[in-house]
C-alpha cells in the first residue's frame, strides 16, 4: 500500500514553504485589495442610486399632485 501512494509523497525543504507562504499572502492581500475596491465602488453605486430614486419619488409625488389638483379643478 506505501509503494503505491509513494509517488504522491513530497519532501520540501522549509524555504520552500516560507517563499510559498510569502507568495500566497501577497496573492490574498492583492486579491484583498481588489475586493475592497469593487465594495468601495458598489458602496458609492448605491449611495448614488437611492439619492436618484429619493428624487425620483418626490417627483412623482409632486405628479400626483398636480394631476390631482387638475382634476378636481374641471
Amino acid at each position: 500500500m506505501y509503494s503505491e501512494r509513494e509517488k504522491l509523497l513530497s519532501i520540501r525543504p522549509r524555504e520552500d514553504l516560507e517563499k510559498l507562504r510569502a507568495k500566497l499572502k501577497g496573492e490574498l492581500e492583492e486579491q484583498n485589495k481588489q475586493l475592497q475596491s469593487m465594495v468601495n465602488t458598489l458602496v458609492s453605486e448605491n449611495i448614488d442610486l437611492k439619492k436618484r430614486i429619493s428624487k425620483t419619488e418626490q417627483k412623482l409625488d409632486e405628479l400626483e399632485k398636480t394631476i390631482k389638483n387638475t382634476l378636481e379643478e374641471k
